[in-house]
């Protein structure tokens, strides 16, 4: 999961942006995170200890990167990595450890959910509506579980405007 995309779950259960920052940065420096990355800049640098200095680090939450200022003699020097990606199982593990639990997103009406996806999983050239009814039976399964329709309901509404 991105760091944005991490930052904005973690977000929603801790009410303070600069909480969540100070956390999430914490987590990584303590190595109870898992992370990876697309670049890194300069390309022939070490990630090993990356975040063990957070006070060195400024992040681009939107951009999903971080910047540790690196002391190179007269020079004040960056290492920048881009792309920065996050294990989600290992955030929910430690948000569980402290008692927390990110909010469930609100689950779509099952009318909702059915209409946004004929628009996302138009019928396929030469499917007939019966396996078009199965196909969109098995995706409003996964989405809604014990809420989903019968197939023969979807076949029906299929028909409406």
């Amino acid at each position: 999961m991105s760091l944005k995309d991490v930052h904005e779950h973690v977000a929603k259960v801790y009410l303070s942006t600069e909480y969540v920052q100070r956390w999430i940065v914490g987590e990584l420096a303590a190595g109870r995170v898992r992370w990876q990355w697309e670049t890194v800049y300069p390309s022939d640098v070490s990630l090993d200890e990356f975040w063990q200095f957070p006070h060195l680090i400024t992040v681009n939450w939107m951009d999903s990167s971080a910047t540790r200022k690196v002391v190179a003699g007269l020079f004040d020097v960056g290492v920048t990595v881009y792309g920065i990606r996050l294990a989600l199982q290992d955030i929910e593990a430690r948000l569980s450890a402290r008692g927390l639990v990110a909010a469930a997103a609100p689950q779509p009406s099952p009318k909702a959910w059915f209409m946004d996806a004929k628009r996302q999983n138009p019928r396929r050239s030469g499917e007939d509506v019966t396996a078009y009814a199965e196909r969109l039976e098995a995706l409003m399964q996964k989405a809604l579980g014990e809420k989903a329709w019968p197939r023969n309901t979807i076949r029906r509404r299929l028909y409406d405007k």
